[in-house]
């Protein structure tokens, strides 16, 4: 597998905990320092883990959202 991109040259930019799409088959979250964590699967609670392309086919408002830390 290639490394993936540098944040800032995805289209519309690159805010710390956005969710992105970088082709047709990677989705990832921009780190703070610019680089991105690669998403595989997902698991929600009380759910079987699911690819991540076919969690975003049924859930397209995902791309593009954006993690905000948690307040302590």
């Amino acid at each position: 597998m290639s490394p993936l991109p540098p944040a800032p040259s995805l289209a519309g930019g690159g805010a710390p905990g956005k969710v992105v799409q970088i082709d047709k088959k990677t989705i990832g979250i921009i780190c703070a320092d610019k680089s991105i964590l690669q998403i595989e699967q997902v698991k929600l609670e009380w759910k079987k883990s699911v690819n991540i392309l076919d969690f975003i086919n049924g859930n397209k408002e995902f791309l593009d959202y954006i993690f905000t830390p948690c307040s302590t």
